[in-house]
């Protein structure tokens, strides 16, 4: 047992090709919307418009927050994972540059001001795109930069940050872990009560589930949670203060108009930020109710990182 910091794990940092390592299950579990705004035709050129990246890991709330920003008409937001694929880059690219064709050899830096350019069809002030750490860290890693070369170029071309960072690692692994399920058993619709049926005790997307969680899953969860939070703030004190805003995912479970609102004066956004969302809170109950071997996981987590920790994690009070 080692102590931690309530805020942040501070973890070993493994060999550098773990870094952005997450399981192919989980990176799917965030699937967003994705689309172009009908607004008049005004061919705004790149250097007119201001950009931003949304930087989050999965099961951080980054789909409905990305969805309330892609509704809002002062933004022209990618509300998938541009950076998960080859496939989803090409996508999100088509939409702001239906001519580029992207090679091998693009640039990450060239990859991200494409994605970031206003679309023909668009008179959109922001252009915002989702970019989950774990990503971005492999993403850096591939294109032999650094990340203080990147932090650089961001500081460059003025690209704004807004920073989800999800305290709570013991609920976000868990909430990885049950999406990972559902996702193998074919429920991938939020809204459909038919692939409900291929999950049991499940009446709709937002039920929640209990398991016999494998000890093995949150422990490995909980220490790649913490190298990317390390890289996070890496990253993040390279990058001017004024590009940067931190929230954490927990103050929007109660405070949600008033960090709608900062992420508004961020922006300088004339627009609120509404709170409507199709997507719904999931996992809301306590740990116990949710993990049948919680005794044993517990038990096992507490021999490998602080008690007080663990103890604030699984707190009735952090249900979010």
């Amino acid at each position: 047992r080692f102590p931690m910091p309530l805020h942040l794990l501070l973890l070993p940092l493994f060999a550098s090709a773990h870094w952005a390592q997450e399981t192919t299950l989980t990176l799917r579990s965030e699937d967003g919307l994705q689309g172009k705004h009908s607004l008049p035709k005004t061919n705004r050129l790149a250097a007119d418009t201001n950009r931003f990246i949304l930087l989050t890991l999965p099961r951080t709330g980054s789909t409905w927050i990305g969805n309330l920003l892609h509704r809002n008409p002062e933004i022209y937001f990618h509300n998938g994972e541009c950076f998960k694929s080859k496939d989803d880059l090409e996508h999100c690219i088509s939409h702001t540059d239906k001519d580029f064709i992207l090679q091998k050899t693009t640039p990450l830096t060239t990859q991200l001001l494409k994605v970031l350019t206003n679309p023909p069809d668009s008179n959109a002030t922001y252009v915002g795109v989702k970019w989950h750490m774990n990503q971005l860290a492999g993403d850096v890693r591939a294109s032999h930069k650094s990340i203080e070369s990147f932090a650089k170029f961001i500081n460059e071309k003025n690209i704004k940050i807004i920073s989800i960072q999800r305290m709570n690692a013991l609920r976000r692994c868990f909430s990885l872990y049950d999406m990972s399920q559902r996702h193998a058993a074919g429920m991938v619709n939020q809204k459909s009560s038919i692939e409900a049926e291929k999950h049991p005790n499940l009446k709709s997307f937002s039920d929640d589930k209990r398991y016999d969680v494998p000890i093995n899953y949150i422990s490995n969860c909980i220490q790649r949670h913490g190298r990317h939070e390390e890289t996070r703030a890496e990253f993040l004190k390279l990058v001017k203060p004024s590009l940067v805003i931190k929230l954490k995912y927990e103050d929007f479970c109660d405070k949600e108009v008033q960090q709608l609102a900062t992420i508004q004066t961020f922006l300088k956004l004339k627009t609120p930020i509404g709170v409507v969302s199709q997507y719904e809170k999931m996992h809301t109950k306590h740990v116990e109710q949710m993990i049948k071997n919680w005794g044993e996981l517990r038990s096992a987590l507490e021999k490998q990182f602080d008690t007080q920790l663990i103890a604030e994690w699984a707190s009735h009070k952090a249900v979010c």
